[in-house]
């Protein structure tokens, strides 16, 4: 459909998403003021069902804590970076010349492969805060975010086995383990070894990173409270995102998905 589009550069976005009216011209300017090719945005999501409150805000979390975006541009290092489908603001240049979605018609995150695309090429990728502009109910209760990052959080990592479980093992034991140490400790029965002093630190240092991440995202303070609760079912689906992955029984939408070509590096 986007060859019929005659301008210098292509916005790509959800159905579903609902835009600022400034949004338009707050993305071009943004475009050639960062001297990009590909500008992305992360929009703000709605969360409506407790479902949606404990796992869709885990994302954001993510992408605030650990994505070095500047490193990303720095090093052209297209393997880390993460293209927002619900928003993208391409140069047409630069959209041809990587193939556009033909390029990625059989990948399960297009999105994500484009802007890994554009940065492989030698072109300019930029993220960008887009929650004064975009707005976007990502999953609509907790089956369909399951099913929904079931389908994702494997691909993101390009099916790569022991990249996967190495991020799956680091988040997990800095932010979970401090906490699974000092309840088990209040009930008298102590499943990990890590000092109480230094799992009181880390808990409030958890706190104060995922609330810095929430309130940037605009999600509810309150949320934070149960930041264990959600990083722990997240884990879980990110590995029956890859259990699925393997054995070949990955879907969407009542639709089977090809098999992927899954790697231990």
């Amino acid at each position: 459909m986007y060859q019929a589009a005659t301008g210098d550069l292509l916005l790509f976005t959800d159905a579903d998403t609902r835009h600022q009216p400034n949004m338009l011209r707050d993305s071009v300017a943004a475009l050639f003021a960062e001297r990009a090719d590909l500008v992305t945005a992360f929009p703000r999501e709605e969360i409506v069902t407790w479902g949606e409150r404990l796992l869709v805000p885990v994302i954001s979390f993510g992408i605030f804590t650990f994505l070095p975006v500047r490193l990303i541009q720095r090093l052209r290092w297209a393997s880390l970076s993460l293209t927002i489908g619900q928003f993208m603001l391409f140069r047409r240049a630069a959209f041809d010349a990587v193939g556009g979605y033909e390029a990625v018609r059989n990948q399960v995150v297009d999105d994500v492969c484009l802007g890994r695309l554009v940065i492989a090429h030698g072109f300019r990728w930029q993220l960008l805060d887009g929650t004064e502009h975009v707005t976007c109910r990502m999953y609509h209760g907790f089956d369909d975010a399951v099913e929904g990052f079931s389908k994702n959080v494997f691909a993101v990592f390009d099916y790569r086995i022991l990249p996967f479980l190495v991020a799956l093992l680091v988040v997990g034991a800095a932010f979970l383990e401090p906490p699974l140490a000092l309840l088990s400790r209040w009930f008298d029965m102590p499943l990990s070894s890590f000092p109480p002093a230094y799992a009181t630190i880390a808990v409030i240092q958890a706190f104060v990173l995922w609330q810095i991440a929430y309130r940037r995202f605009k999600f509810p303070a309150s949320l934070v409270f149960f930041y264990p609760l959600s990083l722990a079912l997240f884990l879980l689906i990110a590995l029956r995102s890859m259990a699925l992955s393997l054995t070949g029984s990955a879907t969407w939408k009542d639709r089977l998905l090809d098999r992927a070509a899954v790697r231990w590096f």
